[in-house]
């Protein structure tokens, strides 16, 4: 701690309380080495942290992915017009951030609990996630009737990734891609990040707003009213984990979401 300055003038040392490695400075002296060396610790944090919520967001996944794909022969044209390719896309992705993401915990010695929280606890944030899905399948319904009556140019008749499932096997493979890629590999990516911005920068809420924005962003291929929807859920799933210290309830209504999307565009034509 820092002195007043009358006791730095008389000589009085610090409670014992006080960092060992201070010393008392006499007005006007620069802070001392070992006071400067403090800061560092912190400085290198920082850029730690900044560096993994990068590799972590899946922006050099994502084109690591492509090009692996490119490498093995699929055109480009191909990778977001056959359902195969872009389930493949999606899952390479996955692969990539969830190992980097271990590989990062394992670094810091961290457990998997800092993001899963506590499993003891697992009925109530079970019952929590059920209870999130009318909310965001209201959501859904609600934002489509805003885009619709009061922004018909941004305002989405189809969905051009819905448009790929044709055939039960399409949506058995959307099915595993809906929930190993949404509601396991992005929850477990979001709270890796949120964890970072809260812990290691102190700015859970710029990192809430920002990481909500950047997933949306992602989801523009899908039309301007889906990016929206995906902001607004990217919150909504950033601010429970936040919340609870857990994914659990996030991870279970991201799934049960993403499989009602499909079965119900597949049954009765949801878009």
């Amino acid at each position: 701690m820092t002195l007043p300055e009358e006791d730095n003038v008389s000589g009085k040392v610090p409670d014992s309380g006080s960092d060992p490695l201070e010393t008392i400075a006499t007005p006007g002296q620069a802070p001392s080495p070992a006071r400067e060396s403090r800061k560092l610790p912190d400085l290198l944090q920082v850029c730690r942290a900044l560096l993994e919520i990068i590799l972590c967001s899946g922006l050099l996944t994502g084109l690591n992915a492509v090009l692996l794909l490119r490498w093995s022969g699929v055109p480009d044209h191909s990778i977001l017009t056959q359902s195969r390719y872009l389930a493949l896309l999606g899952g390479l992705e996955a692969v990539q951030v969830l190992f980097l993401i271990g590989i990062f915990l394992r670094w810091n010695r961290q457990s998997l609990v800092l993001l899963t929280g506590n499993f003891r606890r697992w009925r109530q944030e079970a019952l929590l996630g059920l209870s999130l899905v009318p909310l965001l399948l209201g959501s859904n319904l609600l934002l489509g009737f805003l885009f619709e009556q009061y922004f018909p140019p941004w305002h989405s008749e189809t969905n051009p990734i819905l448009e790929l499932v044709r055939t039960p096997g399409d949506l058995a493979l959307f099915l595993f891609i809906g929930l190993a890629v949404g509601g396991i590999k992005e929850e477990v990516q979001r709270a890796f990040i949120l964890q970072r911005f809260r812990d290691d920068l102190a700015i859970p809420g710029f990192g809430l707003v920002a990481w909500s924005l950047l997933f949306g962003y992602g989801h523009l291929l899908q039309g301007v009213d889906s990016a929206t929807g995906a902001t607004l859920f990217g919150l909504i799933f950033g601010f429970c984990f936040l919340w609870r210290k857990n994914l659990i309830a996030s991870m279970i209504a991201h799934c049960l979401y993403n499989s009602f999307i499909l079965i119900g565009y597949w049954y009765w034509g949801w878009a």
